[in-house]
This record gives C-alpha cells, structure tokens and sequence, in this order.
C-alpha cells in the first residue's frame, strides 16, 4: 500500500512539474480566459485565479471571459463579450517569473507587486495562479552587488539580510526573495539638532530572507 501510495506521489509530482515547464515555455506566447474580471482591484484582491489557455480562435468562445495575453513581459488583460466579438482593456502590466521555481510576479499600476505559485494541471492547458501570502514581502529582483550595505543590499525598497559572500554568488542572478518585514525606526534629531548616527528614516528590513534562483 505504502510503495502505491508513493508511485502515485511521483506521478503527480512528475505530471505538475511537466505542467508547469510547458506554462512558462510557452507563456510569451500564449492567451488564457479566466472568469470574467471587473477592474484591476478585484484581481488584487483574488488569493486564487483560474486559467484555461485558449486553444481555438476567441471568436469561437461561447461565455463572457478575461482573457491574459503575455507578451515580452507585459501582461495585457482584457474582458472579451461573445456576442458583440469586443473587447474592453482592464490594463496592461509588466510580469516577471522564475520557472523552475513556478513563481510569476505581476506588477500592477498602484505600484504594488503581487506574487502568485503556478499551480498546474495535466499538460498545461489549466493553470492556477495562487497569490503569496500578504504579511510576508515576496517579490522577484536581480542582485546588484552596488546595492550592497552593511546590513545586506538594497532590494525593492528594503534591505535585505546577505552576507556578501553569498552576494557576490548571486550577483547578476535573477531571485526570489520572501521573509517577514522588520521596520527599524529611523534616528531622531537631539535637542541640540544633530542627529545621531544612522538612519534618518524608517527602514524595512527583511531579517532572514528565503532566497530561490
């Protein structure tokens, strides 16, 4: 019982990560439909969307649908009626991913980046975008050594805890970062109007870092 257990395992192990290869192989050249969307809020808020890729001509589809065309990192999302064959823009948007680790970064127009694990089904004709949870900061980023500190490096607007021998590893490498975000209040004025050493404002701070290339 236990080996068939662990056969089926492997299969659906091996069936996922095949999945999901043909998802970001194929992603910049590819459409999907979703349920029909209402404005960019509504995705934000969405801890989980549904993707059916399309497979035949839009004007076959039969329902109202979004539909999410990636193309040279900008995702552009549209909702598309069946009857008048029209389509309305909900916006367009940059995108990054890193596909061995079936992570794709949506940046929408309030500057905010979300995250989302691809869960993948079959042969990759479904797919299921998974956002990150929101009390972490997640987020895609290319190491610079430039940005280094003493604390760290300089990373989407936080600093983050790497050792720069580990920096000059990654340096030029596309990661993902994810870790619980530590504000450090920022050095106030003394009664004399210098300021101590240190930094002025607040700081986020990413302490203990999760780090996948």
């Amino acid at each position: 019982m236990k080996n068939y257990i662990t056969f089926i395992y492997l299969i659906l192990v091996c069936s996922t990560s095949f999945g999901q290869t043909l998802f970001f192989d194929n992603l910049h050249t590819t459409t999907w439909t979703s349920t029909t969307i209402n404005n960019e809020s509504e995705i934000i808020k969405t801890t989980k969307i549904g993707l059916l890729k399309l497979t035949s001509p839009k004007d076959s589809v039969k329902q109202n649908v979004s539909l999410w065309t990636f193309r040279d990192s900008i995702l552009t999302i549209t909702n598309y009626d069946s009857i008048s064959k029209t389509e309305t823009l909900i916006g367009k948007y940059y995108f990054d991913s890193i596909y061995d680790q079936a992570i794709l970064q949506i940046k929408f127009s309030d500057t905010s980046q979300t995250v989302y694990d691809i869960g993948i089904i079959s042969t990759g004709n479904y797919a299921s975008l998974n956002r990150k949870k929101d009390d972490v900061a997640n987020f895609i980023a290319i190491i610079n050594i430039k940005n280094a500190t003493k604390d760290g490096i300089y990373l989407n607007g936080y600093v983050v805890n790497i050792p720069y021998n580990k920096l000059k590893k990654l340096n030029g490498k596309k990661v993902f970062i994810s870790g619980k975000v530590t504000v450090i209040k920022g050095l106030e004025k003394n009664n004399d109007g210098i300021i101590r050493q240190g930094r002025n404002g607040d700081t986020k701070h990413i302490l203990k870092p999760i780090i996948k290339t």
